[in-house]
């Protein structure tokens, strides 16, 4: 259902507006300690003090760390022991050389020198009791007992623990006989393939095995070949769990908490989560694919529920808890604790940590988190790659040279050190994991990208990393642009990044009509490119060819002049056989390349159509590296050891592994067969399964001839695809709505949609600046915002939340054609589930915009949806046939709808129960216009339905239907 809204003319109301929330409070404060905490600001703000803080540790947490505590206006120096290259370039930040294995030692050297804090980075120091000795002596320390490190200490204490506290977790039994693990693995009735070690193992004490086999094997290699020493002398065996890994950390004080956004590690060293498991090669935040009520049911289920647990059974807890999660289909279960913050987590967590780092820890050391909340940045995202040695995780050599730091801080890249030290004049290598390259960016992908970017520019010998950190997020949740020339007028500016500078360019725009807008649009992206690339913009040519270009399509070209190096210019007349050609990517064939192509073709005697014959046993092309554009003066190509890049980079190109799907015979199945086996193997292609949704079919037995797995999923047993079948009456009716707008008398568009992925007590606000349309971005009214947020009745939703929300999106396109070409802002609204009170509350608060010339409002909402896959299966059978009585069912509520009496809206609803999914939306809207006309200010209004539609005509209780509905409503 669409209605909109618009006032034609009269004076603004002025509504009276209150506090509503409904978010529960994580802590509450009396107003004494509210008002202690001012005082006790007031007091640090006026006093000189600067503190001396001591971090243990030398990974790239540990650089971190020192990274954000260096930003605290209140610390003077931090001293890190034993730290490494990289603590010892922060500001404020000093490497000592202590011997932190003896307790006694690292207390005696915190009094001598005043310290005022000791942060504690590894669990090893935790687990062996310092924090016990430091807070014994009186020296602060952030970081757990050794009683409440046991969570990390020993996995199987920790699994105990969870299970007595009701802590959701996988199956699981501890063992301390090898024999009886084995014999355990054997007889589960569940996938017990997960084999710990329950001590401390520097994060290679889990083994997750492919088979009964590979985990029988892992209790021999743990407890009777000793491979971890004591700390396998007891193993714990567990059920294999299956979905996406999180991490999520906690701030505690023993009582308070406060949870940091999640994040994602990737704990396998090579790319699509192959190969063995390491300390973990990169990790980003937050993770998406964890939704606010997920967040919300961890923080009950596990947070609350094990700092409790701690706390009853004397292992109070202050520092960081880090739980790592396994998201399963039965809900989140988690699969270890740490004690400590996580590493590579850690440096991807805190960049976007907006708040003083160091008050939070000491707030958490003085049992008063309340008065340090951490405050996180908002619409953010930072994705760190780990670079790792040659040989890790097993052997690797040490005391490589370094280079590229700089170059990778020039493009906005951080480096967070982890195995390095100094030698000489130089920074080497010193560990497997040597650093964290991280960027920062509110689009996920392009943070990567950044990322990314920082690891193909330093550079060590051996040097490895993963090129798909974040790819879950990336290829799952993240939604694929569309192509804007308002998106891509930079880079068509930058040209084919060949390494030269650019002189000059011109364009090339064709299109079918020319549109004003659009050409502006795309002028000013190709001149913004020029700018950044220091290139004169000298002309172009537009063209207009009907018969070539549909209405609203366009075209563009350009052409650049560069500037080379004459010694540089390819090729070069020294090339000859055996030479080793580095390969760039390009966007396409370009020019003569055609007729080279055709040339190659012919003399190989191939067809256009034939498969791209690529041999394996061959020596092939690989892209070892991107050239960048750069500005004058730096070197434009910068490769080391070409060797060692191509073999670093060639490993076999992973064949695209295909599911068929038959519907009897398998004709099509069997001409794929027989493609891939005349191949001989040279195919890209692998058929790995057949599936068909009827048993006993020729295609199966075709498939299993020739090795094929196969499948038979019966689709009797699965609902239709999608719920919105009707898409095509819900757009027209729409268009019947818009048709009533005057896009010159408006300013503003309230979008008005039900929530409908997250459960939202009140009304919710984008945290997006603007939404994209094919046509151009919507840019949200922050004036606006502001206004809403100050009234303490909303939230900001995140970005996955607002993402979904499809009610609100459907109406973006219809929006951006009608108002195109005027002057215009959105403020978009995700209506929770209100109760009558609620909506009448947001009606007050919103009459005064509906009352506003200026605004048009936008409600958002299906109208009946029937069947039993939407639970709603009302019959009249005095109404006729069902699709009969589901119009009639709805031509009344629309009767109630245009009385404009929320009431009756309410008591409709109450009666029938019909499921109209912006029924919470219509009713703000109701009890706005209720305060209008109840205001004396003398508003007429009139509300008219124009439009009425159902997906399908439904005819037995097997069908189902969603019905469809549009309005508009007139203030005069």
């Amino acid at each position: 259902m669409g209605i909109l809204v618009k006032y034609a003319a009269g004076d603004r109301v002025q509504a009276k507006t209150g506090h509503f929330r409904s978010v529960p409070l994580r802590v509450r404060r009396v107003e004494e300690e509210v008002n202690y905490e001012l005082f006790a600001k007031l007091r640090r703000a006026s006093s000189a003090m600067y503190d001396k803080v001591l971090v243990i540790g030398n990974g790239g947490r540990e650089h971190a760390i020192v990274w954000k505590l260096a930003q605290s206006p209140r610390i003077q120096t931090i001293y890190v022991a034993p730290g490494n290259a990289g603590t010892s370039t922060e500001s404020k930040a000093v490497n000592v050389d202590i011997d932190v294995k003896s307790n006694k030692t690292v207390v005696d050297w915190c009094k001598a020198n005043g310290i005022a804090l000791v942060a504690i980075g590894p669990e090893e120091y935790l687990c062996r009791g310092l924090a016990d000795d430091l807070e014994a002596a009186g020296v602060k320390c952030f970081g757990p007992s050794a009683k409440a490190a046991e969570i990390e200490a020993s996995k199987a204490f920790s699994k105990d623990f969870m299970a007595k506290h009701g802590i959701p977790t996988a199956q699981y039994q501890n063992f301390e006989n090898a024999e009886s693990a084995k014999t355990y693995i054997r007889n589960a009735d569940f996938p017990a393939l997960v084999v710990k070690a329950s001590g401390l193992a520097a994060g290679k004490g889990v083994i997750v095995a492919a088979d009964k086999t590979e985990a029988i094997a892992a209790i021999d290699t743990i407890m009777k070949d000793k491979v971890l020493g004591s700390a396998g002398d007891t193993v714990v065996v567990e059920e294999l769990l299956d979905g996406d890994e999180i991490s999520v950390l906690v701030f505690s004080d023993g009582v308070n908490y406060s949870v940091m956004p999640p994040a994602q590690d990737h704990k396998r060293l090579k790319d699509g989560d192959q190969g063995p498991n390491t300390g973990g090669m990169g990790a980003y935040c937050p993770c998406p694919l964890v939704s606010d009520q997920v967040m919300e049911q961890i923080r009950v289920e596990v947070v609350q529920r094990t700092l409790d647990g701690m706390r009853k059974d004397g292992r109070k807890f202050v520092g960081v808890l880090f739980a790592g999660i396994m998201l399963t289909k039965s809900g989140p279960k988690v699969l270890e604790f740490n004690c400590r913050f996580g590493d590579p987590e850690t440096e991807s967590v805190l960049p976007l940590l907006e708040s003083d780092l160091y008050e939070t820890m000491l707030a958490c050391t003085e049992g008063n988190l309340p008065r340090a909340l951490p405050v996180w940045k908002k619409n953010l995202y930072a994705v760190g790659v780990v670079l790792a040695s040659g040989g890790y995780p097993q052997s690797y050599p040490k005391g490589k040279i370094i280079t590229g730091l700089e170059k990778a801080r020039e493009h906005g890249v951080q480096i967070f050190h982890a195995g390095t030290t100094k030698s000489e004049n130089h920074i080497v290598t010193s560990g497997g994991r040597v650093m964290v390259c991280l960027a920062t960016h509110s689009d996920l992908r392009t943070a990567k990208q950044l990322a990314q970017l920082g690891a193909e520019i330093v550079h060590f010998e051996g040097k490895f990393f993963r090129h798909d950190i974040a790819f879950r997020a990336i290829g799952r949740v993240s939604k694929k642009d569309p192509l804007t020339y308002s998106m891509s007028g930079v880079d068509i500016a930058a040209g084919d990044r060949l390494g030269a500078e650019p002189l000059f360019f011109l364009d090339y725009f064709a299109c079918g009509k020319l549109d004003p807008g659009v050409a502006k649009q795309v002028i000013a992206g190709i001149a913004e490119g020029c700018r950044q690339a220091k290139c004169s913009l000298i002309g172009g040519e537009t063209a207009e060819m009907p018969g070539m270009y549909a209405i609203g399509d366009y075209d563009l070209a350009g052409f650049s002049v560069g500037a080379v190096e004459r010694d540089r210019v390819l090729p070069r007349s020294d090339i000859k056989d055996g030479d080793v050609i580095i390969g760039f990517p390009s966007s396409g064939i370009h020019s003569n390349g055609y007729s080279l192509v055709r040339k190659v073709v012919e003399r190989a005697g191939l067809r256009y159509d034939a498969q791209a014959i690529i041999d394996e046993s061959e020596g092939q092309g690989r892209i070892v590296g991107q050239i960048l554009a750069i500005e004058e003066g730096s070197p434009k190509v910068n490769v080391r050891n070409f060797q060692e890049s191509l073999n670093t980079r060639a490993d076999k190109i992973v064949k695209k592994k295909f599911g068929v799907l038959i519907s009897g015979s398998g004709t099509n199945l069997q001409a794929l067969i027989d493609h891939i086996e005349h191949m001989n193997g040279r195919s890209a292609a692998e058929i790995v399964l057949v599936i068909s949704n009827v048993d006993g079919v020729e295609g199966l037995r075709r498939a299993q001839r020739a090795g094929i797995p196969t499948k038979v999923i019966s689709h009797k047993g699965y609902k239709v695809r999608a719920e919105h079948a009707g898409y095509q009456y819900c757009g027209a009716c729409a268009a019947h709505a818009y048709k009533q707008v005057d896009p010159t008398a408006v300013r503003r568009v309230f979008i008005l949609g039900p929530s409908h992925h997250a459960r939202i007590g009140g009304c919710g606000l984008s945290p997006a600046k603007s939404y994209r349309t094919p046509l151009y971005d919507l840019t949200i009214n922050q004036e606006v915002y502001e206004e809403l947020y100050e009234t303490g009745a909303f939230e900001e939703v995140s970005i996955h939340v607002d993402e979904n929300e499809h009610s609100l999106e459907m109406h973006l396109p219809y929006i951006a054609k009608v108002m195109e070409n005027q002057e215009f802002t959105i403020v978009p609204i995700i209506v929770g589930s209100l109760s009558p009170e609620n909506e009448a509350f947001y009606g007050r608060l919103l009459s005064k915009y509906l009352a506003d010339a200026d605004n048009l409002f936008v409600i958002s909402s299906d109208f009946c949806h029937w069947g039993a896959r939407f639970h709603y299966q009302f019959y009249d059978k005095s109404w006729g046939n069902i699709h009969q009585s589901i119009e009639k069912l709805d031509k009344q509520g629309m009767s109630i709808i245009e009385e404009l009496s929320p009431t009756a809206f309410t008591a409709y609803l109450k009666k029938y129960g019909n499921t109209i999914c912006g029924r919470h939306p219509i009713g703000v809207l109701l009890n706005a216009v209720d305060t209008l006309q109840n205001s004396g200010n003398g508003h007429r209004m009139a509300l008219k339905f124009l439009k009425y539609a159902q997906s399908s005509q439904c005819m037995s209780m097997s069908d189902s239907s969603v019905s469809y509905a549009s309005a508009a409503l007139r203030l005069e």
